[in-house]
């Protein structure tokens, strides 16, 4: 697959995601595309836990919400659906910084 080819499905991905009423996923990228494009959305963790520690850092983001079991689905779409569709990551920055520091000093 070339570049354009993939930036194109990625984007046709976004667009997806993002003109959805809600998103219901026990994917990890569902739930990050989700994120990225405002959209609510309600992620079921899987059995490694993955969902749920990224989920994590993105806690302060109301429109996600993770949920371990369908009891918890109703109350997480709730939510989800009438929260704010914008999020604060200002306090993420600084680990990026760090990131990007590390990164740029080994090039």
């Amino acid at each position: 697959m070339k570049m354009h080819d993939w930036e194109d499905a990625f984007s046709e991905t976004l667009r997806r995601v993002a003109g959805a009423e809600l998103v219901v996923t026990d994917r990890l990228h569902g739930m990050l595309f989700a994120a990225i494009t405002g959209t609510p959305c309600v992620a079921f963790d899987n059995k490694t836990g993955k969902v749920h520690s990224v989920y994590e850092w993105i806690a302060g983001c109301e429109y996600v919400q993770v949920c371990r079991g369908l009891d918890e689905f109703d109350a997480a779409m709730h939510k989800a659906l009438n929260s704010p569709r914008k999020w604060d990551n200002s306090g993420l920055l600084p680990y990026f910084s760090k990131i990007t520091s590390l990164i740029t000093e080994r090039v």
